[in-house]
């Protein structure tokens, strides 16, 4: 509640406001006309004044103000129902179905009945009559009744079209089925076409169905001409395609023509299906028949001569992408050229031919120009497939070392030229770490197809790599990760030959520790770090290979791998950008080592290999103030140490596998006892205990007389004193039960061979005494209650 006298005086004021707008509402309502008039009396001064100001001036007399209603909750209003479809729309559609319906069922049942004449009346009056009631609706504007009756139209005309060379009309029936569905396509998109061009002029909106039918009959007839073509005419793969997509292109270019959107988005698709067939086809007719004769006296380079004509006159025509027509027929231009050479010379020459026209063309072209452009995509692309050509070098399918090394030289000439080019604006750095790159990759793969030994290829492409961290190691992030692409590059050569493979990983392990360790970049640097934590393992396994030796020596390399991995992470790294991929590494490779020293079969070894990685997270637990949450893997890797060597040393005894896991949880447990006074004991240290005592607890109470219930005895005493002294409930309340278990059973042979009656008269006086100082012993035994209660 708001207090005080500015509260008081603004409820005064707001008294004062409601007066006035009642005084206003009785001013403006009018009043009935007296019977007779009074007379006049002369207006009284003080309520002339009152009733110009309500409120007297003085200080205002602070009133509480009333308590106020909760404001009322925003009337939200009512959403407006849903619209379904229209009565109106339903109709429609249902007529046109039932319309297409009876046409189907008269062609199909009464057909017979009427001769050609009358058959050909009744289709062509059906479907006239159609077109102009959807011609009248549509200048009348309205556009569900046009779209209903326009594809009663398009189907009365294809049931006209297909019946009548079902019957034979003006010999159809002598036209193959395939090129009759074309002639249909045709047909369609010269008649609905044009109609949906006229409906958005009248209609004010795009009429969907004739663009519907016109767009989905190129999808119907290219097809099935194509398939006649080539299967029944036997033309070839090229040439049906080009028949099939002169079909399409006809729909496509009129209905760009016409600016009918919804046909060219159904029928542009399989128009550019088309082109890229008909390029491809070409290309591998091409190919296979290389030389001049195959070309120009067989005419196998005749669809590839056409592609270049055509996408020559598409450069010039089009409004836009003039550029990509332009780099198609440059592109099919220098492929002939290509192939004509390849049937006259050596692969040498021929890959000696095609990087200078890369290099020149890389480093000549200038401009932005359609045909300019087009050229330099031409050059890109010859320089992707040179690139191509140069890795295949390593498989062996390329046994010619100049033509490697031609490649590879027009291939960074290209992209030297490449960075003056105005459409691609390529930077500084970026062109020089391709060039030095291309280099690198040409030089290895020259060595390659000149089938030097491995570990000269190994040791140039390493040495290379070295070089090219080592200059560009000061340089921008893109330089910087020219070097470690090379080492990459360098692990190729050294793939096969486990012994070069052994010192050739060494080697570039090395590196990739020394780039990591001197780049001031967090992400490459950890990539740097994860790649030689890598191959340092692989180095070691590659080593022990060579070696001769078991799979113990590269199990325990990948287990030492890791371990240096976790601690570079913990000790020397301080960046979590680094440091976590590390870590993740280091654990990847002492999962690896685990794996491949099962295949020892030798459980001691694994326990030294466990104990290996306990002893290291314990170490980082103890010295690294953020690896504390290494104590839970560091302690079941401890476990799991401990349990192989009882197995591979074949120990009988159960204690020597519980107690080491209950030393663990209960030390676990102490540290969170320690770490949170609010903790409870039984949740802490009973898991501990649980190990600790269950195991063994059958067999000293089978035994009570052994060793081992004498231990047993004496870590139940030490534990019930040690929750006595520290008000511990868990280690008290296990440690007297199991003492009480071991001295009943104890005691229970001596029970038996006393007297009856000597057991039952101390029963007797055990009960009496209770029974005496029974409310004694119920206060007591509720005191201790309380006490054991109480404890933590």
């Amino acid at each position: 509640m708001l207090t005080g006298s500015a509260v008081a005086q603004l409820w005064q004021q707001m008294e004062r406001l409601d007066a006035l707008v009642a005084q206003a509402r009785r001013d403006s309502t009018p009043q009935p006309a007296p019977a007779f008039a009074a007379p006049a009396v002369p207006p009284d001064p003080a309520s002339v004044a009152r009733e110009q100001d309500p409120m007297p001036p003085g200080p205002p007399v602070a009133t509480a103000p009333p308590t106020f209603p909760a404001p009322a909750a925003p009337q939200v209003p009512a959403s407006a129902p849903r619209q379904g479809l229209d009565v109106g729309s339903v109709i429609l559609a249902l007529g046109a179905l039932l319309l297409l319906v009876a046409a189907t069922i008269f062609i199909s049942v009464s057909w017979d009945r009427l001769g050609l004449f009358g058959r050909s009346m009744v289709l062509f009056g059906a479907t006239v009559v159609a077109a102009a009631a959807a011609a009248a609706t549509t200048r009348r504007r309205l556009g569900a009744s046009s779209e209903a009756l326009w594809a009663v139209a398009f189907g009365l005309l294809t049931l006209d079209w297909f019946a009548a060379r079902a019957e034979g009309l003006f010999a159809l029936d002598a036209v193959p089925g395939q090129i009759h569905v074309g002639g249909w396509s045709v047909l369609l998109a010269l008649l609905a076409l044009p109609v949906a061009r006229i409906g958005h002029a009248q209609l004010g909106r795009e009429l969907v169905t004739p663009q519907v039918a016109a767009g989905v009959g190129p999808l119907i007839a290219g097809p099935a001409v194509f398939y006649h073509l080539w299967v029944e005419a036997e033309w070839t793969a090229f040439w049906s395609g080009a028949g099939a997509g002169l079909l399409v292109g006809l729909v496509v270019a009129i209905a760009w023509r016409l600016r009918t959107t919804i046909a060219l988005w159904i029928a542009v698709p399989a128009g550019v299906a088309t082109t890229l067939f008909l390029i491809v086809t070409a290309l591998v007719e091409a190919f296979a028949s290389p030389g001049l004769d195959g070309l120009v006296v067989n005419g196998h380079g005749a669809p590839l001569a056409v592609v270049a004509i055509v996408s020559a006159v598409a450069a010039l025509v089009l409004p836009r992408g003039a550029w990509i027509a332009a780099a198609a027929a440059l592109a099919a231009m220098g492929t002939l050229a290509l192939t004509a050479v390849l049937g006259e010379s050596s692969a040498t020459v021929v890959a000696v031919v095609a990087s200078a026209a890369i290099a020149a063309g890389g480093v000549l072209i200038r401009g932005t120009s359609s045909w300019a452009r087009g050229t330099q995509a031409c050059v890109v692309a010859a320089a992707a497939a040179a690139t191509t050509v140069v890795l295949a070098a390593w498989s062996g399918e390329v046994r010619e070392p100049v033509a490697v090394a031609a490649l590879s030289l027009g291939v960074a000439a290209a992209a030297w030229g490449a960075r003056r080019w105005a459409s691609i604006a390529l930077p500084q750095p970026l062109v020089r770490s391709v060039i030095i790159a291309v280099v690198l990759v040409g030089l290895s793969a020259t060595m390659a197809a000149a089938e030097l030994p491995e570990a000269v290829r190994a040791g140039v492409a390493i040495a290379a790599a070295v070089v090219i961290m080592w200059r560009l190691g000061g340089g921008n992030l893109t330089e910087q990760c020219v070097g470690p692409a090379a080492l990459l590059l360098a692990l190729l050569p050294a793939s096969s030959d486990v012994g070069v493979a052994a010192w050739a990983y060494a080697v570039i392990a090395l590196a990739f520790g020394f780039h990591a360790a001197t780049t001031r970049e967090d992400v490459l640097g950890a990539v740097t770090a994860v790649l030689a934590a890598l191959t340092g393992g692989a180095a070691g396994v590659a080593l022990s290979g060579w070696a001769g030796l078991d799979e113990r020596a590269a199990s325990l390399w990948l287990v030492l791998a890791g371990v240096a991995a976790f601690g570079a992470a913990s000790w020397f790294v301080e960046s979590m950008t680094r440091r976590v991929p590390l870590e993740v590494t280091a654990a990847l490779l002492a999962f690896a080592g685990v794996l491949a020293g099962l295949d020892a079969q030798n459980a001691s070894w694994m326990a030294f290999l466990f104990l290996v990685l306990a002893l290291t997270l314990f170490a980082a637990v103890a010295d690294v103030a953020d690896r504390r949450w290494c104590a839970l893997p560091a302690a079941v890797l401890a476990a799991l140490s401990w349990i192989c060597f009882i197995v591979g040393e074949e120990i009988a005894s159960v204690e020597a596998v519980t107690v080491p896991l209950a030393a663990i949880a209960l030390g676990v447990g102490v540290w969170f006892l320690r770490r949170d006074a609010s903790t409870r004991t039984f949740p802490a240290l009973g898991l501990g205990l649980a190990l600790a005592v269950l195991p063994s607890l059958p067999q000293a109470l089978a035994d009570p007389t052994s060793l081992r219930a004498v231990l047993l005895g004496t870590a139940a005493l030490i534990a019930l004193a040690l929750g006595w002294w520290r008000s511990w409930q868990a280690p008290f309340v296990v440690g007297t039960m199991v003492l009480a278990l071991l001295v009943i059973v104890n005691l229970w042979p001596l029970a038996m061979a006393v007297e009856r009656w000597v057991l039952f008269g101390l029963l007797g006086v055990a009960l009496l005494a209770i029974g005496v100082t029974w409310e004694s012993r119920v206060r007591q035994g509720r005191a201790a209650l309380r006490i054991v209660a109480s404890m933590r």
